[in-house]
């Protein structure tokens, strides 16, 4: 009994392997007679479909190099015996991170060879529609962090571009003292481009009330990037690099390491200028005398970041004008954090000129200075740097080190020869700091830097050159008298407990010589997202500073607020703010978005709290992001004061390939979209950002040398129009204007019915391609029918039609689409192919 069971187990098993052989071996064809005509005869040659193959045309693939998804787009597939060969010319193996050195042998057409070059392979798989190259990674174009190859940065078109924002306020106070102004502010910033060349300016006009407007240009430059050595070329009006010593204005010529050309963690150092805003107000922010940032902010907490000219330490001082006609000033010293590079970088800085004073009266005096910093091995870096001008000699040399996951320490001296215009005599001095910055795994960042003056005797050469003045100006005269920094500490701290939120702590000092006047400032907050995206912040700081009539005041600001969405496009927010002398503030606020994002609204109610003084206050603010720039307008009023406003902003662009261009305000390093014919098409993810009426646009805030993806969204297409690709890459050079050229056609959904000059219908699965410009192929289904999108109006097309590889098996048909079309809203036409043989 067991043996007849093992003998019956045998077989059974057998016969499933000889079933299955058999079933894997089956060879499976098309049947030509089922896809004929009416008659049952057929034309349709089926070899290439049994073989698993697919006729040469454009398709659809994405491209995937070692396995890494690269790109999505659309192929020439060309035949190449039985299979099908991409064809790619070196400019688009380039842009995929390809080394072209390696496929130098020539080919007839333009298509590189991948078939004689070793170690290379080529795979497309119809089905998938996945392209896929398994290269040598000497093959590939290195790539340093994420900056693009080099070969890829485009310097783009050449430009004139006009950035701009204002606004005019009209206020009217009421009561004891009634008054009526108008402030009035424009910010322009032209420039234009040629070739790697870049000419910039930024000027801006304010005028208060009858006062006498007052203009000033913060600088015009010629810059260049040098790609060959990562650095930047700068002649004219700029800052010095301030990476060792303090940033300051001149006149002349800069060369320097562009740390935008390097790896993120290489990048320069940017502060951030956190406070309040009790009202909607204008924010103001100087370094040096000169305004370098300026902006209308609602009321709340805001933060200010990318400030421009900052340097990697210095102070910047920060002026809130309220609506109610009260100001807020505040100073924000700031510092790099430690320097550390990595072994072999080298950065450095070289300046010469005039020495540009924002002070009336100040003279103007020639420099020279020079910075550089070396990554040394064993995670050490060397910096240092010279400065010398009239009256004024500075150095510098320090050491910084790479703690690992202890962070990073860097401590360095300077001494400094200088003599001011009051005394004949040189003074000398010496100051020592220390910079430390440290990020551990439990979310904890923390930041340290502390310099000490050693005698009362250093300056800077912003200090030294200030005091050199005309004869009549006792004000800088008397500044050596005023007493110069002894010592100044900063320190911030940050942790986050992920779900639980965010704590943030700030704080710094500073003395002075020849006095005991401190000034202090610290700050400490703390944010979380609680239940269905609500948002709470909780925010303390001080101040304790000496008054214009020495003497001591603080003043500190605690603040709550909390947002909670009531929808998709609705929040509500509730704000709290107490300050010193019994001062208090509450405000209901209620905002949100409409017309696709483009419009914003918000609504505030603010009751406010002095000493033996309360009122109310009612502001409305509205925004509208559209197509050609940016408007808004605000109304605040209460029993004190009525208010309203409108402000506008937004970039001109005029280029030889798109003409004159009005969009939104999107940085200095813009794409020029392009979609001649296609209006309305909305471009990436900001509110409003669509091509204008002849199809054109920009879209901003690019990142110098790095892939950028442009996207068009499918879904704001006319239905007359057919996209080959919706989205494409770009890495644009600083400040460049580059194309992103998106081709398609514009015309009318078209359903063909092709028949051959015998009368048969247009064999099943034939390649039908769009003569012109057109890199998109369609196939023939049953009965001679294809679908075709993008058929010019009131144009003969002509198309070419496909089925074998044989010269005799292809054709062409010309044809129009009709006056109208069919309820779906496709038209049907029915045309003849010509060239076929009888």
């Amino acid at each position: 009994m067991k043996k007849e069971y093992l003998f019956f187990m045998v077989l059974l098993l057998g016969g499933e392997v000889l079933i299955s052989n058999e079933a894997f071996a089956r060879r499976y064809e098309f049947d030509p007679q089922l896809i004929g005509d009416e008659k049952g005869k057929s034309n349709a040659d089926v070899n290439i479909l049994n073989e698993g193959g697919q006729l040469p045309g454009y398709y659809v693939a994405k491209i995937i190099i070692n396995g890494n998804l690269v790109a999505t787009r659309t192929v020439d597939f060309t035949a190449m015996g039985q299979n099908l060969q991409p064809c790619f010319k070196k400019a688009d193996l380039t842009s995929l991170g390809i080394d072209v050195s390696f496929f130098q042998k020539k080919t007839k057409t333009q298509c590189v060879d991948f078939q004689n070059v070793d170690n290379v392979k080529v795979n497309y798989d119809s089905n998938t529609q996945r392209l896929e190259f398994f290269l040598p990674d000497k093959m590939l174009l290195s790539q340093d962090s994420d900056i693009a190859p080099q070969t890829l940065w485009d310097d783009g078109v050449p430009a004139i571009l006009m950035g701009y924002d204002g606004y005019i306020q009209n206020s009217q106070y009421h009561g004891l003292y009634p008054n009526k102004y108008t402030s009035r502010y424009l910010h322009l910033t032209p420039g234009v481009n040629i070739g790697a060349w870049r000419l910039r300016n930024s000027s801006s006009w304010y005028k208060h009330g009858n006062l006498k407007g007052k203009y000033q240009s913060l600088y015009t430059y010629l810059e260049k990037g040098i790609s060959s050595i990562h650095s930047r070329l700068t002649l004219g009006e700029s800052y010095s690099s301030g990476a060792i010593f303090d940033s300051f204005p001149f006149r002349g010529v800069k060369i320097e390491t562009d740390d935008s050309m390097m790896p993120y963690e290489q990048r320069a150092f940017s502060p951030v200028v956190r406070g309040i805003a009790r009202t909607q107000a204008r924010i103001e922010v100087r370094k040096n005398g000169y305004l370098i940032y300026s902006s209308i902010v609602p009321a709340g907490k805001f933060e200010l970041t990318n400030l421009p000219g900052t340097g990697s330490s210095g102070e910047l001082n920060v002026s809130v004008f309220e609506s109610d006609g009260s100001v807020q000033h505040f100073s924000v010293p700031f510092t790099a954090p430690a320097v550390a590079l990595r072994e072999g970088y080298f950065n450095y800085s070289i300046a010469s000129g005039m020495y540009n004073p924002s002070l009336a009266g100040v003279k103007s005096r020639s420099f020279v200075s020079a910075e550089a910093m070396y990554g040394l091995p064993w995670n050490i870096t060397a910096y240092g740097g010279i400065q010398g001008g009239q009256n004024y000699q500075a150095t510098n040399i320090g050491s910084g080190l790479m703690l690992g996951g202890f962070g990073a320490v860097s401590l360095d001296t300077s001494v400094s020869r200088t003599r001011n215009q009051n005394y004949q005599h040189n003074d000398y001095g010496t100051r020592f700091r220390l910079r430390y910055n440290n990020y551990l795994g439990s979310g904890l960042s923390f930041l340290f830097s502390g310099e000490e003056y050693a005698s009362k005797g250093f300056r800077t050469l912003t200090e030294t050159f200030n005091t050199w003045c005309q004869e009549n100006d006792k004000f800088h005269k008397d500044f050596y008298k005023q007493g110069s920094l002894r010592n100044q500490l900063s320190i911030s701290f940050n942790q986050s407990f992920n779900e639980f939120g965010n704590i943030t702590l700030s704080g710094s000092r500073r003395d002075y010589w020849k006095s005991n006047k401190s000034t202090v400032n610290y700050s400490v907050g703390y944010s979380k997202n609680i239940l269905n995206d609500s948002t709470l912040n909780l925010n303390w700081s001080e101040n304790k500073f000496f008054d214009i009539t020495n003497h001591k005041r603080s003043d500190y600001i605690a603040s709550l607020w909390l947002s909670v969405p009531f929808g998709h496009n609705l929040y509500s927010s509730y704000q709290m703010i107490s300050q010193a002398k019994g001062k208090s503030e509450q405000e209901l606020g209620l905002n949100g978005y409409a017309a696709d994002r483009q419009l914003y609204w918000d609504f505030r109610e603010k009751y406010k709290h002095e000493i033996k003084n309360a009122q109310s206050t009612s502001s409305l603010r509205l925004t509208y992001r559209g197509t050609y720039g940016e408007i808004g307008g605000n109304y605040t009023y209460n029993k004190k004061l009525r208010q309203m406003g409108l402000n506008t902003q937004g970039n001109i662009l005029l280029t030889k390939d798109g003409g004159l261009v009005f969009s939104q305000k999107q940085g200095d390093t813009l794409a020029l979209v392009s979609m001649p014919g296609v209006s309305g098409a909305k471009v990436g993810y900001w509110a409003g950002v669509k091509t204008d009426l002849r199809g054109y646009t920009t879209t901003g805030y690019l990142q110098p040398y790095k892939n950028n993806k442009i996207y068009i969204n499918p879904l704001s297409l006319p239905s007359d129009v057919s996209l080959f690709e919706t989205e494409t890459n770009v890495v644009p050079t600083k400040g460049a204007v580059v194309l992103a050229n998106f081709n398609g056609r514009v015309g009318g959904r078209t359903m063909v019915y092709i028949k051959l000059p015998d009368g048969r219908p247009a064999p099943f699965g034939s390649i039908v391609t769009m003569n012109g410009d057109s890199h998109e192929s369609s196939i023939v289904g049953e009965g001679g029918s294809v679908y075709l999108t993008g058929v010019p109006y009131k144009k003969i097309s002509t198309i070419s039609v496909r089925w074998g590889r044989d010269k005799n098996q292809q054709c062409k048909a010309k044809f129009s689409i009709p006056e109208h079309k069919t309820v779906s809203g496709i038209y049907e036409i029915n045309t003849l192919c010509s060239g076929f043989p009888a």
